[in-house]
Formats: C-alpha cells, structure tokens, sequence
C-alpha cells in the first residue's frame, strides 16, 4: 500500500506505548514521592508545549506574516 508508514512514524502507536509504560511503571519498582510529582508535571508541561511549537512549525503550509500589508 502506498499510505503505509513503520509503527515508529505511528503517534497512536507511540501515545499507547507511553501510556503502557506510565501504567506498568510502579509494579516494575519506579515510584515517584507526591513533592516531586509537581516539579514533574511541570518538567512535562513545558516540553509537551515546546513540542507542540515544533510540530505545529513543521506541518504548517503557510509562513508567518506579522504586518498585515503585502
């Protein structure tokens, strides 16, 4: 098929692997203490926005204009 991509091009594929991961974590011995769990939320917040930044400047199709004139 000609749309067909490797499972590591796959975000559905790399979402369900960090949600197994996240889920598995504790019985496999990693704990985290509730005074870090906010510096680690935070840590996560910023990089999913820089991410996000990013992939929205890669997908984009159009250049960024900052006056309104042509």
């Amino acid at each position: 098929m000609m749309n067909e991509k490797s499972l590591v091009q796959s975000r559905t594929i790399w979402g369900a692997v960090i949600g197994l991961l996240a889920a598995l974590a504790p019985s496999l011995g990693f704990t985290v203490d509730p005074g870090s769990l906010t510096a680690i939320a935070d840590q996560l917040v910023a990089l999913a926005g820089a991410a996000l930044a990013i992939y929205g400047r890669i997908k984009a199709e159009r250049p960024i204009r900052l006056s309104r004139g042509e």
